[in-house]
């Protein structure tokens, strides 16, 4: 099993698991591999933007650069070579000429083209990440192999958002495009490049899918074949791969069922530190989470120290805003960071009720099946919470049908546990669930928006300066804090 495609599912977005590296995940006997996880609602490698998705954008299709090596540098895939123009503005390409599609047609810059133009008109996920960097418009071809894109800002981390953008096959897509631009067809069909392709007629939505070693590839994979499996419930996951029924799975589990696979024969857990940061998000759109101390008084009840060093073992570290603080500046002192605090709790809640807000209804807390984490985060809350006259009530929910909630403010739940995971690596990319561009996606469900918020990532983003783009990352963690939209809890 190769090194990338694992931080890959643990959501660093690197290449796929075609690779040579072996971390000791390796293939059965036959050459198969099975991973038990959750699967994507679709397999349009442009809609999503979630962790299972990153199983078909890196496997099944190719992207324009990966991350690679053990630090994740940033490498270009099919790039050949690139070039920006003085002012920061334009770029470049040129594609290499050895990359094939599965029906064994070459992939040109009219591919590519197309698939930057597609993820940002096909108005999905995805479009939350590109459509603030580039106009569609303003990106030609300019040769069989070369093209150009023309940004809408100068952006230091472009080539890095490029991890994300799968390149499709234009004429398969189009073919095909009904009257969605090919999302349907795209749903459940095969239209990449990657090391690895759909077995055809293989695919059964939230059941399984097959993979087959793509032999054409550039770079093709040492495994043959790879089979997803998703299972929902985290211990029947659990005792399959104890039992060896399946190969591998989500990093996703307790301290308790880490132990328990760490003593089991045959069984070898691989530890690594992607950033991807632990939180409760609340609808900020709907009353009493439209209120700051609301908010506020919620962010105090949390008991972050007990529920890292007790319940999760320390096998995390606390992070205290929303950016992991590995990627902020060294001055970063988060004096507005918050703790355990019933008493400042009590207080916010009160300056709530002074200010007209009703907290006599019950609050619906989300947990996700198959993230046992998410229920015992919403348990933990409704304890803390009761201590301060608040009635939580604890839904369960598969993943697919809160990708469908959180679609608009009205049936998106009261709160929620999530992981935000550095898609890409910049600190802008954890401050999108704060951008009114990612509303209605499970990233940006919080529902929230500030104006003043929404110009100071701008002009993060269009900062190339790393040293001051820490600065200003450092001022608007300190804002959020201040704001409260989520509640922060580990990296």
């Amino acid at each position: 099993m190769d090194r990338r495609f694992f931080l890959a599912m643990c959501g660093l977005g690197a290449a796929s698991f075609g690779f040579s590296t072996s971390l000791g995940m390796a293939a059965t006997n036959d050459g198969t591999l099975i991973w038990g996880s959750s699967m994507s609602p679709s397999l349009d490698p442009h809609a999503q933007l979630d962790n299972p998705s990153m199983f078909i954008r890196t496997n099944v299709y190719d992207s324009l650069y990966v991350y690679d090596g053990d630090e994740g540098d940033l490498t270009p895939w099919l790039i050949a070579s690139s070039e920006l123009s003085g002012d920061g503005f334009v770029y470049d390409f040129v594609l290499r000429d050895d990359a094939l599609f599965h029906d064994g047609t070459q992939v040109t810059a009219a591919d590519a083209v197309f698939s930057m133009k597609r993820v940002i008109k096909l108005g999905r996920h995805l479009k939350s990440v590109f459509g603030s960097i580039y106009d569609p418009n303003e990106v030609e071809q300019t040769g069989d192999l070369s093209f150009r894109v023309k940004l809408l800002k100068p952006y230091g981390a472009f080539p890095d958002s490029l991890t994300l953008l799968a390149i499709v096959n234009k004429k398969l897509v189009e073919e095909n495009a009904g009257g969605d631009n090919g999302f349907t067809w795209l749903s459940g069909n095969d239209a990449g490049s990657g090391a690895y392709q759909i077995v055809e007629g293989s695919y059964r939505p939230q059941e399984s899918l097959d993979l087959v070693r793509f032999d054409e590839h550039f770079d093709p994979g040492t495994i043959e074949k790879v089979l997803l499996r998703p299972i929902k419930d985290d211990n029947t996951r659990l005792l399959a791969l104890i039992k060896g029924e399946i190969d591998t799975t989500t990093p996703y589990l307790s301290p308790e069922q880490m132990a328990r696979l760490e003593n089991s024969d045959g069984v070898e857990v691989l530890q690594s530190a992607p950033q991807r940061i632990c939180m409760i998000n609340m609808n900020n759109a709907r009353a009493p989470f439209d209120n700051e101390n609301f908010r506020k008084a919620l962010s105090y009840s949390f008991p972050y120290g007990q529920y890292i060093t007790r319940m999760l073992k320390g096998q995390v570290k606390a992070n205290r805003g929303p950016i992991p603080e590995s990627l902020l500046s060294t001055s970063w002192a988060a004096p507005n960071a918050y703790s355990y605090d019933l008493d400042k709790a009590k207080e916010h809640l009160e300056k709530a009720r002074s200010e007209g807000v009703a907290l006599e209804r019950p609050l619906d807390y989300m947990s996700a099946i198959g993230f046992d984490e998410t229920l015992t985060i919403g348990q933990l809350m409704q304890s803390e919470m009761s201590k301060l006259g608040l009635k939580v009530e604890i839904s369960k929910v598969a993943y697919a049908d809160f990708v469908k909630r959180v679609q608009n403010p009205e049936t998106t739940p009261d709160f929620w546990t999530i992981w935000v995971p550095s898609y890409f690596k910049d600190p802008n990319s954890f401050l999108s669930p704060y951008q009114k561009a990612t509303h209605g996606t499970t990233r940006g469900a919080a529902w929230y928006f500030d104006a003043e918020t929404e110009k100071l990532i701008e002009a993060a983003s269009e900062t190339t300066d790393m040293a001051a783009r820490k600065v200003k990352y450092d001022a608007l963690s300190d804002r959020l804090l201040d704001q409260a939209p989520s509640i922060w809890i580990y990296n």
